[in-house]
């Protein structure tokens, strides 16, 4: 065996290992998760339910805000400064970006806080106490898809997904389970809440930083802002119009209809983004691969993972939605009186994630090879449609009316996505990508 074949060995080996670990610390996140909404559904009233989706839904959607598209952008720089070996650069970016958003996210949440208080005080929020110790969350689920990227692009998996997606989602039920045992309320678990995540979080924090090689740390940090700056604001942009169609409707169901609606809404919700979660992993090991291939001009190889990619996630997909389908009443049931009628629902949101799973990680290479630009412009003007169209159905059809418009988001922005990448580069990122006929097209165009 020579030694280029040994080194490819190795780097198989390497890969193989980090894909079944993201695959197990997702499998273990898709559990916990739907563990947690079963429980926490049984275990609160539908109105205190709801309040914990509300939440829950907001948190997500301002921690987005608040990273300012760092997650995404990080992984392109950290690429790009690693093929470079610019060490300088890789310390500077990593220092900014935790920096930054620790600031911002600790200032959005005082300012959601007062507004909270300001909106009981109008008469417009109920539970104020219990909103204001949910925004507490805030600043862990921002930092923790900073350090998340920081994580991935020097290969600990285990790092950028356990924190959050594994130890907390774990750690909240027994919270939920100890709280409603002893009677301690939903404020209680909220605040306890809160806690553990910014326990976890800040050891997350000091775990990335040091993750970084010695000789990087040991280098004087350099920043080039005004780049990270241009790069960042489309990215951001995209990453907050693709959230906010996983997180408004939940918002938009609160607003038309009640908290007890919004609970069940968001246990569907929750329930139907396990269509796309074998995605969600494999984007996870495949970014700092993708960003590398395209930067190293290595094609063959970026068409490859790009291909497998989306047939791995798609037929995963495509099974869960049917098992969706035949039996969503039944798997609804689990949840509580009430929640079987909302297995529509949970069928139009997964049919939604599997539209977006055939067309695989197009944004993902949009964003990662220079073409941010043209992927915050699909997403906003797919999400302002999105958005019109939730408020409008939601008010005609009730919830299953949002589910449509949510379902159809992502759907076509992933085909928009998919049809540009054909168009300007001829890569094919979608499950058609592994048949014969693309694969002659791709080595003779």
């Amino acid at each position: 065996m020579t030694m280029a074949q040994s080194s490819g060995g190795k780097k198989n080996r390497k890969i193989a290992s980090s894909f079944g670990l993201s695959l197990g610390l997702r499998v273990a996140w898709a559990l916990l998760n739907y563990a947690g909404v079963v429980l926490l559904a049984r275990w609160f009233s539908p109105d205190e339910y709801g309040v914990i989706a509300l939440t829950l839904s907001m948190v997500t959607f301002a921690g987005i805000l608040c990273a300012m598209g760092s997650q995404t952008t990080l992984l392109r720089f950290l690429g790009q400064y690693k093929a470079q070996d610019s060490q300088a650069l890789i310390h500077g970016a990593a220092r900014f970006a935790q920096r930054r958003v620790a600031l911002v996210s600790g200032s959005v949440t005082i300012l959601a806080i007062i507004a909270i208080w300001t909106g009981h005080a109008l008469g417009h929020v109920s539970h104020p106490a219990a909103y204001s110790l949910g925004f507490l969350l805030l600043p862990g689920f921002a930092l923790n898809d900073t350090n998340s990227a920081i994580a991935r692009s020097f290969g600990s998996v285990f790092l950028a997904l356990a924190p959050r997606d594994v130890l907390w989602r774990g750690a909240i039920i027994l919270a939920g389970w100890l709280c409603t045992r002893f009677a301690l309320g939903l404020e209680a678990f909220l605040a306890l809440s809160a806690l553990l995540l910014t326990g976890l979080v800040a050891w997350q924090s000091r775990a990335s930083f040091h993750r970084l090689p010695p000789a990087v740390r040991a280098a004087l940090p350099a920043e080039d802002r005004g780049r990270w700056i241009t790069v960042a604001l489309p990215i951001w942009i995209a990453s907050v119009a693709m959230v906010s169609m996983r997180t408004l409707d939940v918002v938009t169901v609160g607003l038309v209809l009640d908290e007890a609606t919004v609970g069940r809404y968001f246990a569907a919700s929750r329930s139907a983004i396990l269509a796309g979660f074998v995605l969600n992993c494999i984007n996870l090991v495949s970014g700092p691969m993708i960003s590398h291939a395209f930067h190293s001009k290595d094609m063959g190889r970026l068409s490859r993972i790009l291909g497998l990619s989306a047939i791995v996630s798609f037929v995963p997909a495509l099974m869960i939605t049917l098992i969706f389908l035949f039996f969503g009443p039944f798997i609804m049931s689990f949840f509580g009186p009430g929640f079987a009628e909302f297995s529509g629902v949970l069928v139009v949101l997964a049919c939604g994630q599997t539209a977006a799973t055939f067309f695989g990680s197009s944004g993902l290479l949009l964003d990662l090879s220079g073409h941010e630009r043209q992927n915050t412009r699909i997403l906003i003007s797919t999400a302002l449609l999105s958005l019109v169209a939730m408020i409008a159905l939601g008010l005609v059809f009730g919830a299953i009316g949002v589910a449509s418009a949510a379902a159809a988001a992502p759907a076509v922005w992933s085909f928009r996505r998919w049809l540009f990448i054909r168009r300007h580069t001829g890569l094919d990122s979608s499950a058609l990508a592994i048949l014969p006929s693309r694969q002659r097209r791709l080595r003779n165009p």
